[in-house]
Formats: structure tokens, sequence, C-alpha cells
């Protein structure tokens, strides 16, 4: 599958308590932001991205229609009186359909947006299939963060009955944690769908609905907020929220995406999230029982077992202070360095032994990993990728992990370390 870097780079994450951060975080306009309230308590997130946009996105602002009513951003831009809906197939494919009577075939028009959800940059037309017209991409849509790369993801669909419509909208926002994550609504009523109205992206619209703001981690782990262009950006009022994203305070604003949309990157990595320059070197999946045993006098082994669980042991490289190459690497401000030794000893004094972490064996799919022994199919909750060596993986930092971790690097250089964490799996990972 396509994606937005150039090889593939593995990303951790730890728990975020929200405890630490009870009163407003920073000010859209006039209406302040805060995470905690009456309604929503303080709690432990299972990681960074959950806690910015809970792997997906308010249902007012989803990408397609919800539920079967006629919500969301192509019920609010469409023409005609066919309702839409959007998603990813069995197949890991794209797909756009209508239903209405008599069913509406349509086409989507040639642009370079097209690549994102893996229609045909020539254009694209649907098919009836079962009572309705559908398109299903003809290839894999684009892994990664969408539009800080300023490629503009609109497409341009045609019913045959009604006049041509553009989306999505720059309104809602062309910049996107990615295509999982923008065709997911918070209370998608699936596995993940568990920061319905407490993510941070929920908490801004429902605190300011007239300007929608969305929130993200990019390829580099720097947390960045978006807003339609000229629309308000944060004005922080906590600093220690805002130094936990790895903003400091002089960070401006950039347009993007043809000017439709205003980013506002943080200039260092975000605590308690870290994107390593490189793939995981190996990691190495192992099922664990504990058993309290015992042999009969005729030979037999008897047992009790206590306990099963999985546990995956991912051994990385961690680059020092001459990491500058390996990839292209571009920070929002300086783009100088690879230097995330510093960043990985924070990132361990974040989670200590037993607390909760993921990790994401391909940074660019958030959707969590199915392997095929459970599931043969793909969708917006799973991938079902390399037999779930793809996708994140879910669990806690192993009580068994080594309580001594640090970085070392060989020799003189400083170039780059390399580490191994194990992680006790939750079920189904």
């Amino acid at each position: 599958m396509p994606g937005n870097e150039p090889f593939p780079k593995l990303a951790l994450g730890c728990g975020v308590d929200t405890s630490m951060f009870t009163g407003d975080l920073f000010s859209i306009g006039a209406v302040n932001i805060s995470l905690v309230s009456t309604n929503t308590p303080a709690r432990v997130f299972a990681d960074l991205v959950e806690l910015l946009n809970g792997r997906g996105v308010e249902t007012p602002r989803h990408g397609g229609s919800s539920s079967g009513a006629s919500t969301g951003q192509l019920a609010a831009l469409k023409t005609g009186t066919r309702t839409w809906y959007v998603g990813i197939n069995s197949d890991d494919r794209f797909w756009l359909s209508n239903v209405g009577a008599p069913a509406d075939p349509f086409t989507v028009g040639a642009g370079a947006g097209n690549a994102v959800w893996g229609i045909d940059l020539a254009g694209q037309a649907s098919a009836l299939v079962g009572g309705q017209q559908i398109l299903v991409a003809d290839n894999e849509w684009r892994r990664g963060t969408i539009g800080l790369d300023n490629l503009d993801c609109r497409i341009t669909i045609t019913p045959g009955a009604s006049a041509a419509f553009t989306w999505p909208s720059p309104l809602y926002g062309l910049v996107m944690q990615g295509v999982p994550g923008f065709l997911r609504e918070h209370n998608e009523g699936d596995a993940d769908a568990t920061a319905v109205d407490d993510n941070l992206e929920a908490r801004c619209f429902t605190l300011d609905p007239t300007t929608y703001m969305r929130w993200g981690i990019d390829q580099f782990g720097h947390v960045y907020a978006q807003v339609p262009s000229g629309a308000a950006l944060p004005v922080w009022i906590d600093t220690a929220f805002r130094d936990w994203l790895g903003y400091d305070g002089t960070e401006v604003g950039a347009a993007m995406v043809g000017g439709t949309t205003d980013v506002l990157r943080a200039r260092n990595p975000a605590r308690g999230f870290i994107v390593l320059e490189r793939g995981a070197k190996r990691i190495v999946r192992s099922r664990l029982e504990t058993t309290a045993t015992a042999r009969l006098s005729t030979g037999q082994p008897i047992g009790n077992t206590h306990s099963k669980h999985g546990t995956a042991q991912i051994t990385f490289w961690v680059g020092g202070p001459s990491s500058t190459g390996g990839w292209p690497y571009v920070t929002p401000t300086t783009g100088v360095s690879n230097d995330l030794s510093e960043h990985w000893l924070d990132w361990l004094g974040l989670c200590p032994l037993t607390s909760p972490m993921t990790a994401y064996q391909q940074w660019g799919d958030t959707r969590r990993t199915a392997p095929q022994l459970r599931t043969t199919s793909y969708g917006k909750l799973a991938t079902c990728e390399w037999n779930g060596r793809r996708g994140r993986l879910r669990g806690w930092r192993s009580a068994d992990d080594s309580s001594s971790q640090g970085w070392d690097a060989d020799g003189d250089l400083l170039t780059r370390g390399e580490v191994s964490i194990l992680m006790d799996l939750a079920s189904g990972s």
C-alpha cells in the first residue's frame, strides 16, 4: 500500500492521565477549552492519538452518512436526493456509494486528490451492486497523515441525476490523521469507540461548534492542530499541557493545501509518544502461560493454568546526536537532527512497568492489528495485513521487562543505539 513515507517506521505511545490537566488548556477565540469537566471526568487514555482525536471524527463532521441518518459531510455537500456513504471494504479498498430509488450512477472525475483514496487518477465510475450504486477504488488508499504534504484530498463527484459536487470540505479540514480515522466516527460503536465525547477534538467541537479544529500527530511524532483558513488557532493557557504536546509557544500557523487550511505544528515531539526514524529491527510475538504443575506416580504431568497472554519483544534503533541521515527527516522548524535519545529516556520515565502502551508497527495506519487467525478481512477498526505484523498492538509495558532501560550508542559517533522493550498484549492483539 502506498504511504507518505519512504519506508515504514515504528511508533510507541504510552497512556496519558488527564488528571494532570484539569483546568482550561487553551482558548479558541473567546472560548476556553478543557478536557476535564463534570461530564468528562479525568481518566487514562490509551495513548496520545486517542486523547487528541479519539481515532475518529464526531458525527456532524464525519465523512459520510451516519447510522442511516442524513448527517455528515456528504449529506451537507451532496446534490440531489440520494443518501451517500463511504467506508473501507473487506479487501481494504475505499468505497463510495449512494442509496435511493431509482439507483443513480455517478462518476469521480480525474484529479490528483484521487490518489489519497486509491481512486484512479483518470477518474472512475460507479457500478450497480445489490440495488445501490457503488464505486470501489481501483487502487490502495494512501497511508499516513493526509494534507501535511500539501496534497489536496478533494474529489469531484458527478451524479447522473444532479449537479457535480466536491468532497471533503475545507470547512471541516483537509488535514487528517489518516484515511481510517477520517472515515470513523467517534461513536462508531466498535471496540475503538472508547473516547466518544472526551477526546480533544470532540471537546473543541462541543465547546465551540462554529470553528472545527482537528488534532493529530504527524509522521515525525509532532502534534498538529488544523482549522479552516483564517479561523482562530489555539492560544495557550495551561503551559504544562502545551509542553506535553511539544509546543513551546513560539509556533505560528502555516497555510496548507492551497491556502484552505491553517496548521499549527509543535516545534518538539510530543511527550509520551515517539516515532522512530526506522522500522523495528524485529518484533518477536510469543504466547506465555502461568501454570502450576505436578507429576503423578504414573509419570503423567498435570497442571492448573492460571493465566495465558501474548507478548511482543520489540527491538529497534533510537537515533542519537549525530543521526542526521537515514531518512529525509525535516522537523517543522529546524530540520537538522534525528536525535531522539533524550526523548526516548523521557518516554521510559512516563511509561513505567505495567503502564498502558501501544505499538504502531507501521506508523501511518492507526487501526488495531487483527491476525488472520481471527479475521481475514479489513475495515475501519482493524487490519490483518501481514498476518498481524502491521497495525496497532495494544497492551502494557510488561512487568517482566527490564527495569533498567536506557540508550547506548556504539562508538563515539553516537549515531544510533539499539534498544528493546517487552510488551504484554491485550486480548485480541
